[in-house]
């Protein structure tokens, strides 16, 4: 049986990048994700409920030791993870966030929740990459 870095808990299915993942999911689903590079922009679209394990999952001591991070690192300049309005309730626990390097605050988003004020999110235990290398103060922030 081959066993692939991403895995829908829920489902017991199996995917190689966290996208394709969270494509297959449905509402409710559990995705664990383990230690790796993982190089894409997510896009979260009609999964209420929706929880995304990395492997610090629950670290809940600024000054304890995290395991080997699974990394998200965006593949192009706009936002790392953009959930759209219709998700209700979302939970991203135990991941280094990476952004890339951008030319605007628009696109500078870490995170986007594009809802009403009206979505749970859930953003824990993570670590985030915030720097920028060209000079031109470009922000960087998390829009819920």
């Amino acid at each position: 049986m081959l066993y692939l870095p991403v895995t829908n808990t829920t489902q017991t299915t199996y995917y190689a990048n966290i996208q394709a993942a969270i494509n297959a999911s449905v509402d409710n689903d559990v995705i664990t994700v383990c230690a790796g590079t993982y190089t894409e922009n997510l896009s979260i679209v009609g999964k209420n409920g929706l929880v995304i394990k990395g492997p610090n999952t629950g670290l809940n001591n600024a000054n304890g030791t995290r395991a080997t991070e699974a990394i998200i690192m965006a593949a192009s300049n706009v936002s790392l993870i953009t959930v759209d309005a219709n998700v209700t309730s979302y939970t991203i626990d135990g991941f280094k966030l990476v952004g890339a390097d951008y030319a605007d605050a628009v696109d500078g988003r870490m995170i986007y929740a594009k809802g009403n004020g009206n979505q749970v999110s859930n953003i824990l235990n993570n670590v985030f990459e915030l720097t920028s290398n060209d000079g031109t103060n470009a922000k960087r922030y998390i829009r819920l």
